[in-house]
């Protein structure tokens, strides 16, 4: 079969759930599809990274849709260019006119704003407030490059259209109605904007984008053959609102680059881990609660034990936080080893979908302590496979224990282990896609039922990773 995916993405390097999420699928349907993937490039540098997807993946070819130059390299300074410069250093150091002018002009508009009742009004504390907890609309116009590459590609007549991921949902009111068109939802947007309202401080503007944001998602999906979810919460939540035939569940197999370890594991080696990068929202979130509420907790009961937070973070945020026996190795070039012998923290409040760290730690055999949002979706079971609390000092005690106990150490790393074998490997996620791509393609839609539901004993049976697969052994 050809498909022609879409995606905001390009899904290399694996340095981010989402790309895990499409490297990790497209490498377990190789040599059973011939992909074509459209996907926007910031710029020309980034083609190596490019070649380097069509490398590991032969079967995937890349359309790039190129949106911006070369930067030019920096041209020395003008005398324009010094003269700002002293300008700024006058106003940053000797508080300068400008500045003195700029925070004056703030405190009239603000008092202004508070005398003439302009500022939103909190509902809980009745304080006037500026409208900052607002969510992002992804449905926006696409850039000019993107859709003209998506149109010549359209022209080889592929048997499947897949889009990926919100950021390209829009495309479902232009895209053509006689080819089948399949889209991948990562997480449902007005689910997680919902949320993130909760978390946040809800205001009335904030309300109003995420129920403007719902119509257009609903509206939109309902223009496409076929919805393909990861777990089966959102699968339900969407036939809700959707014809429930053309729903699907589809879950993404264990990352690739991990992969799944093959001897006994190793034992607690007294450090926590914290794996996501601060571009992500809600681990920025997450980490803000990790580090101020639950690790100062788990550090005063544990004095000997450390916290990794792996993944990019600025700068300010390290210095802020590395006096606490808290570390910032980066993006870990390998993360089974990273892992390794470690105790995942899951703290997260806002999300929607399956969580592709949890997936990982568990294919290392490293358990793992996690809110009830951050294993949602995901088919283990609290308190047999992982540890679910949600309060600060619930969370922080969990981990603590985990950590004391090396016979509840070993449980979890074992269960967790086999909940992922039996649910997330290659081939049957493989299996299951095929199952849909075959049935959209055909025009017929399956039924959910007991025997295509993911998880079900009637549908797949259960696979052992074979030795090619396995890391940290």
């Amino acid at each position: 079969m050809r498909i022609l995916i879409i995606t905001p993405y390009l899904p290399w390097p694996i340095n981010s759930g989402g790309n895990a999420a499409q490297f990790s699928t497209l490498a377990a349907l190789l040599g059973q599809h011939e992909f074509d993937l459209v996907c926007p490039i910031a710029h020309p540098g980034v083609m190596r990274d490019v070649e380097e997807l069509q490398r590991q993946l032969p079967h995937v070819r890349v359309r790039a849709a190129i949106l911006g130059p070369i930067p030019d390299p920096p041209a020395p300074p003008t005398f324009r260019d010094r003269c700002r410069a002293a300008y700024d250093w006058w106003e940053e150091y000797a508080g300068g006119p400008a500045r003195a002018m700029r925070g004056f002009a703030r405190a009239l508009f603000n008092g202004t704003a508070q005398l003439l009742g302009s500022a939103p009004q909190d509902s809980k504390t009745g304080k006037r407030r500026t409208v900052a907890n607002v969510p992002v609309n992804l449905f926006r116009q696409l850039p000019p490059q993107l859709v003209n590459e998506i149109d010549l590609a359209l022209r080889d007549r592929p048997d499947l259209i897949q889009l990926e991921f919100a950021d390209v949902l829009s495309l479902a009111a232009w895209l053509p109605n006689d080819i089948p068109r399949l889209f991948v939802h990562h997480q449902l947007h007005w689910i997680y904007s919902e949320r993130f309202l909760d978390s946040g401080g809800e205001s009335s503007y904030g309300r109003y984008v995420k129920d403007f944001m719902e119509l257009q998602e609903l509206a939109l999906l309902n223009r496409l053959d076929a919805v393909i979810t990861f777990s089966e919460i959102d699968a339900e939540l969407l036939r809700e609102r959707l014809d429930s035939a053309r729903v699907h569940v589809s879950p993404f197999p264990v990352p690739s680059d991990v992969g799944f370890r093959c001897d006994s594991g190793e034992a607690f080696a007294k450090v926590f881990t914290f794996l996501g990068s601060s571009g992500h929202f809600p681990n920025r979130q997450g980490a803000e609660w990790l580090l101020t509420e639950i690790w100062p907790r788990i550090a005063a009961e544990c004095p000997d034990c450390r916290l990794k937070v792996i993944g990019a973070w600025p700068e300010d945020f390290v210095k802020r936080w590395s006096n606490f026996r808290v570390e910032f190795p980066g993006f870990a070039e390998d993360l089974s080893c990273a892992l390794s012998g470690t105790i995942m923290l899951v703290p997260l409040k806002i999300g929607s979908g399956i969580r592709t760290k949890i997936l990982a730690a568990m294919a290392q055999k490293v358990p793992v302590v996690s809110t009830s949002v951050g294993y949602e979706g995901l088919l283990v079971a609290p308190e047999s496979d992982l540890l679910v609390r949600d309060s600060a000092e619930e969370f922080a005690m969990a981990a603590v224990k985990l950590a004391r106990n090396p016979d509840l150490y070993l449980q979890l790393s074992t269960a967790g282990y086999e909940a992922v074998i039996r649910h997330y490997l290659p081939e049957q996620v493989s299996r299951r896609r095929n199952q849909i791509y075959e049935s959209v393609v055909r025009g017929r839609f399956i039924q959910p039922d007991a025997a295509t539901k993911i998880g079900s004993t009637t549908e797949l049976s259960p696979v052992r990773p074979n030795s090619a697969m396995c890391k940290g052994s």
